[in-house]
């Protein structure tokens, strides 16, 4: 029983508005708010995954740029002369980009090969992924590793992939892809060669060669060694 005189102690302090799930890309601020009454002084001590933070000591927790080891479980205690009382946990979810830690490789190919390229990435998944082909989205290339069951002359050039996660958008490296024409008992021959020209700016160039062979033939233009699509 308390003493004859005494000024009973007050009730702890009531949660009103309990702190909230966050959910940022890494580098962005992020903050954890708590709303509370009760009499008296009311103090309060933040915590992730139950330890105490220094210096979070206000109903508001600010964190200037969040880094993926910020990521957890926040909660505060709430406490005055009559007692502690502990919020609900809430969860920060830092998102970080996607980083393409293996390139598609280039390859040498002929007609009718199988082609392959694969890409990987770590970061904050779910990854989802789109190959291009000379920077033009492949609709059916949707996964980590594009593959072409038979390969045809159309399909040499520049093949990157574009990784997106919550956490960004990455673009891998370029892998250059050569198709050479299957080997037939004749093959084409080049009688007359693309000649050299020396042009002024803005004047068209026009290049031409003459082949022969047994049809029909095909013909691929390249630029500096990479296809002309």
């Amino acid at each position: 029983l308390a003493p004859p005189g005494s000024i009973p102690l007050p009730g702890p302090p009531a949660i009103v508005q309990q702190p909230q799930p966050v959910v940022v890309q890494r580098g962005e601020p992020a903050s954890f708010s708590v709303s509370a009454t009760g009499e008296g002084t009311i103090a309060y001590q933040w915590q992730r995954e139950g330890e105490d933070l220094a210096g979070a000591q206000t109903s508001v927790l600010t964190l200037s740029s969040t880094a993926a080891s910020d990521g957890g479980s926040y909660r505060v205690l709430v406490s005055n002369e009559g007692g502690v009382t502990t919020s609900a946990a809430a969860n920060l979810t830092v998102h970080t980009p996607p980083v393409i830690t293996s390139q598609p490789d280039g390859v040498d190919l002929s007609s009718g090969d199988l082609l392959r390229l694969s890409v990987t990435a770590t970061g904050t998944g779910p990854f989802s992924y789109q190959w291009q082909f000379n920077q033009t989205p492949l609709s059916t290339q949707t996964e980590a590793t594009l593959e072409i069951a038979v390969v045809s002359l159309g399909e040499a050039g520049q093949y990157r992939v574009i990784v997106t996660s919550p956490g960004g958008t990455v673009t891998s490296a370029s892998a250059v892809v050569t198709v050479q024409p299957m080997q037939v008992a004749n093959p084409p021959a080049i009688l007359t060669h693309p000649a050299s020209q020396s042009l002024a700016p803005g004047v068209t160039l026009e290049l031409k060669v003459t082949a022969t062979g047994e049809g029909p033939l095909n013909y691929r233009w390249q630029f500096n060694g990479f296809n002309i699509p």
